[in-house]
């Protein structure tokens, strides 16, 4: 199918359904149900269009250190957090440098976050949730999961990581006008970017 008739078939993502994943994909053969998002539904862009800054911080207020270290698999050392207008949006984690375990490890370089956590706040629900479809569809292998027992998410591939071309994984949800979407530097699953969506999610 190409680019211009994505807007014809859509990720289905507000209602869960049998075809849902429980388990996260590692491979581009993952499929997941379409369907049409309806032309009449309010799709505004976010509410706050100011400026995002990141400052370095000791801690992030929705994940712990330990916990993204754990979910992504690597060694981590410095955080920021993304603020806008004043108010926090989401975090940055970045992997260990300066020591030898940076290049066994093949860590990502200094200027590269190896995970970005960013909510995005929209006039309404559908705002948020169509911005989630445009999202999933401008990346590649999008599969649904259960974020929680009532919230779907989708995980899709997109641009991270310049050295891993647009194959990196993500994960995206939207809660009331909220839309949360998790990047990851990792490119062979999205189990690591739905486990931090599935902890996320309760700080959001």
């Amino acid at each position: 199918m190409g680019r211009s008739q994505s807007w014809a078939l859509l990720l289905a993502i507000a209602v869960l359904t049998g075809c849902t994943g429980n388990q996260p994909s590692g491979s581009a053969s993952t499929t997941t149900r379409a369907a049409t998002v309806s032309r009449s539904a309010t799709d505004t862009g976010p509410i706050d269009r100011r400026p995002i800054t990141a400052t370095k911080a000791d801690a992030c207020p929705i994940l712990a250190q330990r916990t993204a270290a754990e979910s992504i698999g690597m060694r981590l050392a410095r955080i920021q957090i993304l603020r806008q207008g004043g108010a926090t949006i989401g975090c940055r984690f970045y992997a260990l440098q300066g020591s030898p375990l940076a290049a066994s490890e093949h860590l990502p370089g200094p200027n590269q976050p190896v995970v970005q956590i960013a909510t995005t706040t929209f006039k309404d629900s559908v705002a948020a949730h169509n911005a989630l479809v445009r999202l999933a569809n401008a990346g590649t292998d999008p599969a649904q999961y259960k974020i929680r027992s009532n919230l779907v998410g989708v995980a899709f591939r997109t641009r991270f990581d310049p050295a891993d071309g647009a194959r990196d994984w993500a994960v995206g949800f939207s809660v009331a006008r909220k839309l949360v979407v998790i990047k990851t530097a990792v490119n062979d699953t999205s189990a690591d970017a739905l486990a931090i969506a599935r902890i996320v999610v309760s700080k959001i």
